[in-house]
């Protein structure tokens, strides 16, 4: 911007041929202006409606030199965008919500100048998290060891819709680690009316400045702005298509929440350890299938060719037709791992109370108790590519990042 025009953050009242608004800036483009307004919504502001843009006040930018928690001077914040709604804009040419240049320009440039931490902003890829890969996942977990060896934390901008995935791969690839990484995203984006976007990034930095051995996910805890939750990755889920609360965790506490402006409370956290180390391969063979009722034993064969292990999201305690038992007793015999799980949001797999159950296992299916299906599924790509094929079993039931559960110990999946 030229001097003299308004910066991220200030307070500016504009005047149009219908009224003045009064709030913060932040950003504008060719043809309008974004700013949010006291009532916690952001509105854009075409230009040809305005008359005049005045500077009420500028933000108060804290000294450079300012430290925080006796951080090493240069230590701060890691922030590595991946993109999502998060750093989308609308089009409005289609209406439609891309991936924009644009946010990732703001952040990096305005981040920085709104925290005593220091926040380092950086661009890994810029796409809607469906289509995110593994390949990804693995080129994303090395960048987050690299910052992590540099930084006190790290926050990853990404996608909602596959956000669980992501992180859950970046939780078992990452062994050890000496800060805490949130994943965090937003139902709408930065430019829209109530976006969630700010919220959820200011909330996201002030748990990564914490020092946790947890890769959590960090979104609203209700509808409210007042109220943030760190949630951990691989017991977390995304319940809802839109709302700003849309994750939960499932049948585990959230490890931390933000209620206003007060302090962040984090509970029954992992601990940070000495160094960051990471086992960074992933073996993509990897299928999810969900049993329905016209499933048939062929089906699931075709399914699943060409790939070392599948995860079945069975009904109930994880059970599938009988019809599809001896395609799976084929299947195992094959040399592929069948994995059980269920289409319940809560409970636990259980293939010794029904007869069902019993000829599951004896085909050779495996059980996993409450992990969720999509932990599982990333879960085996990381098991089938570090350790041997006979290990597969113990260490699919090895709890290595909290994903198993021995009892539910709240947090609710509703």
């Amino acid at each position: 911007m030229a001097s003299g025009e308004p910066e991220f953050g200030d307070s500016i009242s504009v005047e149009t041929d219908s009224g003045t608004y009064s709030g913060i800036f932040v950003h504008q483009e060719p043809d309008f202006i974004f700013i949010k307004l006291g009532s916690g919504y952001n509105t854009g502001i075409s230009r040809s409606r305005i008359r005049k843009v005045k500077l009420v006040q500028k933000r108060n930018v804290p000294e450079e030199t300012t430290k925080v928690d006796g951080r090493k001077d240069g230590k701060g914040i890691a922030i590595l965008s991946t993109g999502g709604t998060i750093s989308s804009r609308v089009d409005y040419s289609t209406g439609g919500v891309k991936p924009s240049s644009t946010m990732d320009r703001l952040y990096s440039e305005e981040l920085s100048r709104m925290h005593t931490v220091p926040v380092h902003y950086s661009s890994v890829s810029n796409i809607l998290s469906e289509n995110m890969t593994p390949e990804l996942w693995v080129e994303l977990a090395r960048s987050i060891k690299k910052s992590l060896d540099r930084e006190e934390g790290v926050v990853v901008f990404h996608g909602t819709d596959t956000m669980s995935y992501t992180s859950s791969a970046v939780a078992f690839m990452l062994r050890e680690q000496t800060g805490t990484v949130v994943f965090t995203g937003s139902q709408r984006s930065p430019d829209r009316p109530s976006s969630d976007a700010f919220v959820n990034i200011e909330s996201s930095i002030r748990f990564a400045s914490i020092r946790m051995g947890e890769v959590g996910i960090c979104m609203h805890g209700s509808l409210s702005d007042d109220d943030s939750v760190l949630l951990r990755s691989v017991r977390a889920r995304k319940m809802h298509s839109s709302r700003r609360d849309a994750f939960r965790s499932i049948e585990f506490p959230p490890i931390g929440e933000i209620k206003g402006n007060s302090e962040p409370v984090v509970t029954s956290f992992l601990p940070a350890g000495e160094s960051n180390r990471i086992m960074d391969k992933l073996d993509p063979d990897v299928g999810m299938l969900y049993f329905n009722p016209t499933l048939s034993g062929e089906d699931t064969e075709r399914f699943v060719e060409g790939k070392k292990a599948v995860v079945i999201m069975g009904t109930g305690l994880g059970h599938v037709a009988e019809r599809i038992i001896p395609s799976i007793e084929k299947i195992t015999r094959s040399g592929v791992k069948v994995v059980m799980t269920s289409q319940c949001i809560g409970g636990i797999v259980d293939l010794n109370v029904y007869s069902t159950g019993k000829r599951l296992i004896k085909a050779g299916a495996l059980g996993l108790g409450n992990i969720l299906p999509e932990v599982a599924y990333v879960k085996a790509m990381f098991v089938l590519a570090n350790y041997g094929s006979d290990e597969f079993e113990d260490m699919m039931r090895t709890n290595m990042r909290g994903e198993i559960l021995e009892r539910n110990l709240g947090g609710g999946f509703s």
